[in-house]
Order: C-alpha cells, then structure tokens, then sequence
C-alpha cells in the first residue's frame, strides 16, 4: 500500500510580489516563479478546492483587490481584481510514497543480520556496564553550595576611633 500526498503548484503570472502567511509560515509568490506550498496553506490563502469564481472572489477579498479602484474595468471589459486574480494559476500535484527496490540499495537493519560479515561488522557490541548501587565517588555530581554566615563584631562599638575587628563563627 502506498501513500498518497497533494501538494499545490501556485504561479502568479501578475507583475507584482504576493506574499502571505498560513500557521506561522511566510510565503512568497515572486512574478513568473512556480511554488508548491501544502493543501492546507492553498485553502487558507486562496480558497481553493472550490470553483473558480468562488476562489476568485476569495482571493480579492484576501488581497484587499476588492476596494472602489479595483472595479475599474479595462479595454477587455475586465475589472482589475478579476485581472489579478486570474492571473494566479493553481494546479494539483500528487506523490505516491513507496518503497522501491534497486540492486546498490544498502541493506536495512532488519536484514543485516543475516548479511555476509565482510568486514567485521557484524560482531556483536560487548554487554553494557551494569549500573552499581551505592555510595557515590568523590568528585562526581554537583559540588556542594558554600554557605555564607554573617560576620559578628567581637565587642560592642566604642565611643574611641579604634577599628572594629570581625570574628567569624566556628562550626
């Protein structure tokens, strides 16, 4: 059984950038170039799978091509959104994922096994050290934090300028 995947080939034949964004992902259509973006990031940007005034009529609302100006029509009869929505051409493109067989194809793991040992290769890797419970060693782990105590004046302050000596406590 294999899988299928739809992918979406955008070209925007206009003579101006389109860029969007779906889930995070900025897009960029550039004029004249093909670019194949995801099902679901069509749909978001372009309508699509629907009919195709539908998807038209998404796009000029999306765009902004949809304003007073746009209305305009040209020599043809054509309104600019309709120019420029028509000149975004959308196809489908489908993949089959399958395995395929070729003779210089490396062996899988499931089989190396029973592959010829050439070199060596398939000896087996010696046991795992088994884990010992008990004491730790000395200089493995974390070091201990250093607890820092307060220094205490040995006598109380005098009225005289003499310095003030500090004692640190004892354990």
């Amino acid at each position: 059984m294999s899988e299928r995947i739809e992918r979406v080939r955008v070209t925007n034949r206009n003579a101006f950038l389109l860029s969007d964004m779906h889930d995070g992902v900025p897009y960029e259509f550039p004029p004249g170039v093909t670019v194949t973006i995801p099902v679901e990031a069509a749909a978001h940007m372009f309508g699509w799978p629907a009919e195709e005034q539908e998807m038209h009529l998404y796009m000029a609302r999306r765009y902004g091509w949809n304003q007073p100006h746009h209305y305009k029509a040209d020599d043809n009869g054509l309104m600019l959104w309709q120019k420029n929505t028509r000149n975004i051409i959308l196809s489908v493109e489908q993949y089959e994922m399958r395995r395929v067989q070729m003779p210089n194809a490396p062996i899988p793991a499931e089989e190396a096994a029973e592959a010829p040992d050439v070199i060596g290769l398939n000896i087996d890797p010696p046991a795992p050290r088994r884990t010992v419970v008990g004491r730790r060693k000395r200089g493995t782990g974390k070091p201990r934090k250093q607890v820092l105590r307060p220094r205490v004046p040995q006598s109380p302050p005098s009225s005289t300028s003499e310095p003030v000596s500090f004692e640190t406590p004892s354990d």
